[in-house]
């Protein structure tokens, strides 16, 4: 479970991060994280 946890906030804070440079402004069908 520590580990679900561990991972859930790293996706938050990747996904945060992509946000905040825009990192995905031009992905077509495909995300940073890869889901």
């Amino acid at each position: 479970m520590f580990s679900q946890i561990l991972q859930l906030m790293a996706r938050l804070g990747f996904e945060s991060a992509v946000r905040k440079h825009g990192a995905e402004r031009h992905a077509q069908g495909f995300n940073s994280w890869g889901s």
